[in-house]
């Protein structure tokens, strides 16, 4: 009896077991620059929390410090605590699995963008105003060329440790 020959790096079928069209990876596409849903969620997730914290630091400083800021300044740092708090949530339901997560986060960066350029008009062309918005584009193209992640991969319900 003559044995059929698989391709390098895919695991033969059972005699009967048929592969669904879906379940074959698409030739030609470049894996390496698409990166993986729940990577980006804990670096998202990370950058949002610091964010999250330095807007509510300068917002509470400001507060009692110079509150003459608070009707100029502090309503782009409060936009930023919003789109803060906004893009925390998004990397947590994307670390999920979540199908609108992408929305959410792109949501929370363009309340950063919109907020920069709004308020920080007249100072485009300094470095700390730049680097933030190139930051955020960066940010938004690997959220969108991001893989969603699997919920069911992480593990079987009812059981909410790691198996030892």
């Amino acid at each position: 009896m003559h044995r059929r020959e698989t391709p390098l790096g895919s695991a033969p079928n059972r005699p009967g077991v048929r592969r669904r069209a879906s379940a074959q990876s698409a030739p030609g596409r470049a894996s390496l620059w698409v990166l993986d849903g729940r990577l980006l969620a804990v670096v998202l997730g990370v950058l949002a929390a610091l964010g999250l914290v330095g807007a509510a630091l300068s917002f509470v400083v400001d507060l009692f410090v110079a509150p003459w800021r608070i009707l100029t300044v502090d309503v782009e740092e409060s936009l930023h605590l919003v789109a803060s708090a906004i893009g925390l949530a998004g990397a947590f339901q994307l670390s999920r699995g979540v199908r609108r997560a992408r929305v959410v986060i792109l949501a929370g960066l363009a309340l950063n963008v919109v907020a920069t350029l709004l308020f920080s008009g007249p100072n485009l062309g300094r470095p700390e105003t730049i680097t933030p918005l190139l930051t955020w584009l960066a940010l938004a193209v690997l959220t969108v060329l991001s893989r969603r992640a699997d919920p069911s991969a992480e593990r079987s319900p009812g059981y909410p440790w790691p198996p030892p």
